[in-house]
């Protein structure tokens, strides 16, 4: 089989957990890892909720004293419509926001020195869960979602909003401005928004 050689990158702690934050060079994934089995000593993953890997990764992160990142294919990943994230439930977005909400306060607790990254990774889940549940009508969570949404709100008037505007693409700017001026009255066009960016990342993945 041929190898492909990828670039070596390798982090400390704390850089690690900042990618994560960031969700792009390291995404929240657990599947796409290699893991040294002590790691895990005493870390399980919540039965019963979607979304376990975000709780799970950051508690794994934690741990480690480095990380090596290398971008070789080494994994298939099969892509199904009836996968727990392409298919959006009531139950999914409710346990995704009991996720990022437990996540954001144990890192603002424990791990303080990357306060900024938590408050951008929340903002840009916040982001995705309001679209959705505007999208698919899930008008059950709305009232749940004020908690997720008064956080926001107060990152985005705190000292992190410039770090925070600066890292997110036009299209998540987009959707927070429309949340920040008035979320109710921009539902129409939030949803609108967010099926055009799903139906451009699915042609992409066709």
């Amino acid at each position: 089989m041929l190898e492909i050689h990828g670039k070596l990158e390798v982090f400390n702690k704390t850089e690690a957990i900042e990618q994560l934050l960031e969700d792009e060079k390291i995404q929240n994934y657990v599947w796409n890892k290699l893991y040294k089995k002590e790691i895990f000593e005493g870390i399980r993953f919540p039965v019963g909720r979607n979304y376990e890997d975000i709780t799970v990764s950051i508690q794994l992160f934690e741990r480690i004293k480095i990380m090596a990142l290398k971008e070789v294919p080494k994994y298939y990943y099969r892509v199904r419509k009836d996968s727990i994230t392409k298919n959006k439930t009531t139950k999914t977005c409710s346990d995704y926001m009991n996720a990022i909400l437990e996540r954001y306060l144990y890192i603002n607790k424990n791990i303080p020195q990357v306060t900024k990254y938590n408050s951008y990774n929340f903002v840009t889940c916040a982001i995705w869960l309001y679209s959705a549940i505007v999208t698919y009508d899930f008008n059950e969570l709305y009232s749940k979602y004020e908690e997720i949404f008064e956080i926001l709100k107060n990152i985005m008037t705190s000292n992190q909003s410039d770090f925070i505007w600066s890292k997110l693409n036009y299209y998540r700017r987009a959707i927070l401005d429309m949340m920040l001026l008035d979320k109710h009255m921009s539902k129409e066009a939030i949803k609108q928004l967010y099926l055009a960016h799903d139906a451009n990342i699915r042609k992409k993945l066709i």
